[in-house]
């Protein structure tokens, strides 16, 4: 009979080979995982031996291959520290379709995640689409799941107000610091007056107006969605 997963001890020597390396690879990727090939992997990364693309299909291969929870929550780990472009990208998804997979959520430390969603590269108008969609839909899950760090989520959103303007109307960082900001107006004032009162200010104020553009109606700043008492008690002070 035909078995999808592939002994290990085949894959760990085209591992170790550095010639056949990235063969082992798609051979995994096509075929299947054990625990002690993803503890493999996890060391090769570690050290640069192989790339972040080795850990592409881990939310699927780890059901199917019975691979703990507590190793997938490592590898995830070491993607988001590692601050690498194609490792965060590869780790979106993870979030995405492991921990916070609508059917079967999993657990996850939450700095870790919150240290994924503030990363430069999800602000940046070349994101890929298909990471963009799974940034917005693990930032709705972890303002579902931890509700108390949602003003954290917003201050790391507000430190790359040059990229908001792209998002507000789609999926994305705008959007959901809107969403954010509908559902905690007071202490979000808190935080954006501040920022007035920085170097920040002018883009936070491009953030706060109304946008202008081909429809008549434009726009509508992030303004109305705070206490209008609030907002002038601070322009008076």
């Amino acid at each position: 009979s035909f078995h999808r997963r592939p002994q290990a001890s085949i894959n760990r020597d085209k591992f170790y080979n550095d010639t056949s390396r990235e063969v082992g690879v798609v051979v995994m990727l096509c075929t299947g995982v054990s625990e002690k090939i993803i503890r493999l992997l996890l060391d090769l990364f570690s050290q640069g031996s192989v790339k972040a693309i080795a850990f592409s299909r881990l939310a699927w291969q780890s059901e199917r291959d019975n691979i703990p929870q507590v190793l997938v929550e490592e590898v995830f780990a070491a993607l988001v520290n590692s601050a690498d472009e194609e490792a965060l990208g590869v780790a979106i998804q993870l979030a995405d379709f492991y921990f916070f997979d609508p059917k079967t959520p999993r657990s996850c430390d939450e700095a870790v995640v919150l240290r994924l969603l503030s990363a430069d590269q999800f602000f940046r108008g070349e994101t890929q689409t298909r990471s963009a969609f799974s940034w917005h839909d693990v930032a709705e899950g972890f303002c579902q799941r931890f509700p108390e760090k949602e003003l954290d989520l917003l201050s790391s959103i507000l430190f790359h107000l040059e990229h908001l303007w792209r998002t507000r109307s789609s999926r994305g960082p705008g959007s959901m610091a809107d969403a954010i900001v509908r559902a905690h107006p007071a202490e979000a004032w808190s935080i954006v007056s501040q920022l007035l009162e920085s170097d920040e200010a002018e883009g936070i104020a491009a953030w706060l107006r109304d946008e202008l553009g081909w429809d008549v109606r434009g726009q509508a700043g992030a303004i109305k969605y705070f206490d209008s008492e609030s907002v002038m008690t601070w322009v008076l002070r």
